[in-house]
């Protein structure tokens, strides 16, 4: 083999112990960059909810201090600030604090009260530097909502509120959204349920929407995919009412049970549709935390319940459904329950149909024994 040859077949012998080498080397590259990249993508997974909650609790701290200009400056969204001016802001989110540190006057109560078993609960939070619950953090592409649990006011009845708080991730931060209305639901679908109930739900919401309500009709759309409705196994296992709202102490933000007689699977969407608007009542006075709780809240509620219904009833549907209704008065034992309720209330003590309605439950024994306190 002459030299020219010799140097061409060590030349090729180079170009393939090099090619394997690139080849051998560049899967391990490529293995080694592929396993980075879904270590990126885990950590920033992780990193968003460990971001959202941390930028939480910095809006919280500055919310305890009423420092809600920095807020509106530093983490309000580009889209809630062309909503609501910095002044209005200020002055909608102070409404709901006092002009002194909100911080400051949860331990000053706590400690004038140590007896109040949320007193001891606070200051067993504050000793550990909670102020507030992140119970669930939920995350949707660039939306994150937060699942709070805060000392709000250790006087007030509507103490601990449960709500979500809605951000947007912009530039890998996240900011808060400011909503008028609460959000009151973040599920995708709603719980499977008979269809009875489902109609029932869109012939409220539909009412709604043409008599032009629009702020029930977007709450009602809102909460609509956490309602599960279904029917008692008897009457007798609801106390023989209608229908209830089964109260959950833990407060689950996705779900809100209600349990219907099982009498009204035989019964008219219209019928059930009135049922519902009464205990629909009961699940908005829930999820705003509303005092439910004391002898006094628990009469109001059930007034408040009522009057929704009979709204409902005479300035909601329309003058047919209304007819229908009347006509049935003397054939069915439910509809003529309700006008004789819808009357007594009417005709009752007080000059408003708030107290009219306050009277009525109370004079009721079974919300008087619901509501007692011992």
């Amino acid at each position: 083999m002459n030299k020219k040859s010799a140097n061409y077949f060590l030349s090729v012998a180079l170009i393939v112990i090099v090619a394997i080498t690139i080849k051998i080397y560049g899967v391990e590259i490529l293995s080694f960059l592929k396993n980075k990249h879904e270590q990126s993508l885990s950590a920033v997974n992780i990193s968003d909810e460990d971001k959202l909650a941390k930028r939480f609790n910095e809006i919280f701290e500055l919310e305890s201090k009423n420092e809600f200009g920095k807020i509106y400056d530093l983490y309000l969204s580009p889209e809630s600030k062309h909503k609501i001016s910095r002044e209005r802001y200020i002055e909608k989110r102070g409404a709901l604090y006092s002009q002194e540190s909100v911080l400051q006057r949860l331990i000053e109560y706590a400690q004038q009260n140590p007896e109040d078993e949320r007193s001891k609960i606070f200051l067993d939070d504050l000793k550990k530097g909670k102020i507030a619950e992140v119970n669930k953090v939920i995350i949707k592409n660039d939306i994150g909502y937060i699942d709070e649990t805060s000392i709000f006011d250790l006087a007030s009845k509507e103490y601990p509120q449960r709500i979500y708080r809605k951000f947007i991730k912009i530039n890998d931060e996240w900011l808060i959204i400011f909503n008028e209305m609460p959000v009151y639901c973040v599920r995708d679908s709603g719980y499977e349920m008979p269809d009875e109930f489902n109609r029932a739900l869109n012939l409220i919401i539909q009412r709604y929407r043409q008599r032009g309500d629009s702020g029930i009709t977007d709450n009602l759309e809102n909460i609509k995919n956490c309602l599960k409705i279904e029917y008692s196994e008897s009457g007798k296992a609801i106390n023989g009412a209608e229908g209830v709202f089964v109260f959950s102490p833990s407060h689950n933000l996705d779900e809100y049970l209600i349990k219907v007689s099982p009498k009204y699977s035989i019964k008219d969407d219209l019928l059930t549709a009135v049922l519902l608007r009464h205990e629909l009542t009961h699940v908005f006075q829930y999820a705003n935390n509303e005092d439910v709780d004391s002898e006094d809240g628990c009469y109001r509620a059930e007034a408040s319940a009522f009057i929704s219904e009979g709204r409902f009833v005479y300035h909601v549907l329309n003058d047919e459904e209304e007819k229908s209704l009347e006509s049935r008065m003397t054939k069915t034992q439910e509809v003529a329950q309700l006008f004789q309720t819808l009357l007594v209330i009417a005709r009752n003590e007080g000059d408003l149909i708030d107290e009219k309605a306050l009277n009525f439950v109370k004079s009721i024994p079974y919300y008087q024994k619901q509501c007692k306190k011992e």
